[in-house]
């Protein structure tokens, strides 16, 4: 399994589709679910797996874990770049699986 920050794009070329996880953490607002799931919804995606928790800290953060199978590499890069500019996120961790 492969990490990398949302802002590097996964190697292109031509890998068969394959699972990608994405580690989403945004504040602890009400809007922020909704909103990354949306990213996935208008591309007519359905996670495999979804799993959130708010974590206590300095402040309260809410970590989302996605899990999307059958996932072209260029799909998902595009998907983080875009989490990233969801309102709230603070970072995007993706992983190819």
């Amino acid at each position: 399994m492969s990490l990398s920050a949302a802002g590097d794009q996964p190697a292109l070329g031509n890998n068969p589709p394959a699972t990608y996880v994405f580690a989403v953490y945004a504040d602890a607002a009400p809007d922020v679910m909704p909103r990354v799931l949306e990213q996935f919804a208008k591309r007519n995606l359905v996670p495999s797996r979804w799993y959130s928790a708010v974590i206590d800290g300095l402040s309260q953060e809410l970590q989302i874990d996605v899990r999307v199978d059958d996932m072209e590499d260029h799909l998902a890069g595009h998907i983080a770049r875009s989490l990233e500019n969801v309102v709230n996120v603070r970072q995007v961790v993706t992983a190819r699986a």
